[in-house]
């Protein structure tokens, strides 16, 4: 497998350990480890933009970027399945995709969205 499907992998787990995949003693720290050749890793924020099942634009903090993986829930969307990007700094989530907000559909908690930014070192 190479490196960057490796990396990929080990990302996504950092995810399912917040939505019970893995026990809390699960010791993960070996994810932090891992970085592609000529990175740093990615850099990790959260969207700003209101979640109310609604809203289907999010935006994130810099548009200069090598590139970009969007989570939802943990789950790693598809370019132009889950989201587009309008501008480079415009997340615009796809019918069936829209982050819900607690309460909608027996959710006790809002959706989670997370932007992984790279950038080469």
């Amino acid at each position: 497998m190479p490196l960057f499907q490796n990396y990929r992998a080990a990302d996504r787990k950092r995810h399912l350990k917040r939505f019970g995949m893995f026990k809390d003693a699960t010791d993960l720290s070996w994810i932090d480890a891992v970085a592609l050749p000529g990175t740093a890793g990615p850099t990790v924020e959260t969207p700003t933009g209101t979640i109310d099942g609604a809203n289907t634009d999010f935006m994130i903090s810099t548009a200069a970027y090598d590139g970009l993986n969007i989570y939802l829930n943990g789950a790693l969307l598809a370019l132009t399945v889950g989201y587009t990007l309008p501008t480079a700094q415009t997340i615009r989530f796809a019918a069936g995709y829209i982050p819900k907000a607690s309460g909608t559909g027996g959710r006790t908690i809002d959706d989670v969205i997370e932007a992984h930014i790279w950038e080469t070192a």
